[in-house]
């Protein structure tokens, strides 16, 4: 369908001024979008840049080829939320126009569809935002969309794997030392507490390694700068006793630690003594049967017709000093079937 459409979705989120770095990641997902490849997921932790980062690929894809770009934002639906929540969000945020005389599906098909004069497939891009509250849902839309599209390529953010057979993972990284150093700078500009001087510089270093270089993190330091210091922000997060991002929790944890410890000791302790009255018990029984043995191998052959009268007698007498307990008296019992059920085959 070649009907004439915006070329970039208006849901499609602007530019941010403090993007910083991502350059390999950026220029794998152009080499992905150049190849065709149908679905394109960065994986990464949340937080970690990857709406950001497919918002700087969307733009800079559509710039150089004037692809359409659509955006979907899929935060807004409920965790666990089926194809058919996930298909009417879609329509929703890409279709401007009345489809009420047709299926939300077939709507998304004809927006999705485009070839040019020789009917030959055009590319299209849809950009399908936090999708790991609703996997199998967008699993199911993104399957049909594909098999139903051919020019479609579908770029997902997500914490999870869509797990279609042809999905292409980019995992999204924390950032290097020096990105991130200059992520911080940017942000605290912003606060008008600019890093100024060398020592500046390498306690907001510190501060950045503290927090693994997470850009979110980073964020959320540099904006303490309105009401502390940097010395004062890399001591809270330093994990010392004057941290003060858990307070009191830490003290608490310590103490608990202390307790377990000390219980594990005690219990390792007390299985250790009763394994070892185990095996002593064990060793005296195996010792008497030994005994019980030998003197059953030295009777006469006739003798053995009534030898269970003796042997039971001979048990009872060897096992008079054997603890009365619940497994002192299994170990008897066991003595006693073993004697009545032993016989000799010469």
């Amino acid at each position: 369908m070649s009907a004439q459409r915006p070329p970039v979705s208006a849901s499609l989120p602007a530019r941010t001024s403090d993007f910083v770095g991502r350059e390999r990641e950026l220029e794998k997902i152009t080499t992905l979008f150049l190849s065709s490849t149908r679905l394109i997921t960065l994986i990464g932790s949340g937080g970690i840049g990857k709406t950001r980062l497919a918002t700087e690929a969307a733009h800079r894809y559509h710039k150089a080829r004037r692809a359409p770009i659509h955006w979907v934002r899929l935060a807004r639906l409920p965790a666990g939320s089926d194809a058919t929540a996930v298909e009417d969000e879609l329509a929703h945020s890409i279709i401007d126009v009345d489809f009420s005389n047709r299926s939300s599906w077939d709507a998304l098909i004809d927006t999705f569809t485009r070839t040019d004069g020789a009917s030959r497939n055009l590319q299209t891009i849809l950009v399908m935002d936090n999708c790991e509250h609703v996997l199998d849902g967008v699993g199911r839309v993104i399957t049909g969309l594909l098999d139903a599209v051919p020019g479609l390529t579908v770029l997902a953010t997500s914490r999870e794997a869509i797990g279609w057979v042809d999905e292409q993972l980019v995992p999204v990284p924390a950032l290097s030392r020096e990105q991130a150093l200059t992520l911080f700078r940017a942000r605290a500009e912003l606060t008008g507490h600019p890093i100024a001087g060398d020592d500046d510089a390498a306690v907001a270093g510190s501060i950045c390694w503290h927090v693994h270089n997470h850009p979110l993190y980073i964020r959320l330091a540099a904006a303490r700068l309105i009401r502390q210091p940097l010395p004062m922000i890399l001591r809270d997060l330093s994990g010392e006793d004057s941290d003060r991002r858990l307070p009191g929790r830490a003290r608490r944890c310590r103490a608990d630690a202390r307790r377990m410890r000390r219980r594990l000791h005690r219990g390792y302790t007390s299985r250790r003594k009763l394994a070892d009255r185990s095996v002593g018990r064990s060793r005296t029984t195996r010792a008497r049967r030994l005994r019980l043995g030998r003197r059953i191998a030295i009777c006469p052959r006739s003798e053995l017709q009534i030898s269970q009268i003796c042997i039971t007698t001979s048990l009872d007498s060897a096992s008079s000093s054997v603890n009365h307990s619940k497994k002192g008296c299994r170990s008897r019992w066991a003595t006693r079937y073993s004697a009545h059920t032993y016989r000799f085959n010469r």
